[in-house]
């Protein structure tokens, strides 16, 4: 399980802020650790903030 603080912090550090991050929050905390970091290194500010967009 991926650690809700990590999650957090990766999200802040794309200036992710949005209610549907926060939905996402709970998905990610849910993912095995090398599947978020594989998600983590896949997604570029460009993808996360289409994903989270507002």
């Amino acid at each position: 399980m991926i650690s809700k603080r990590k999650v957090d912090e990766d999200l802040k550090q794309n200036g992710i802020k949005s209610t549907l991050a926060k939905k996402y929050l709970e998905e990610f905390k849910k993912m095995e650790p090398e599947k978020y970091e594989k998600f983590r290194k896949e997604s570029n500010k460009k993808i996360c903030n289409k994903l989270f967009a507002k």
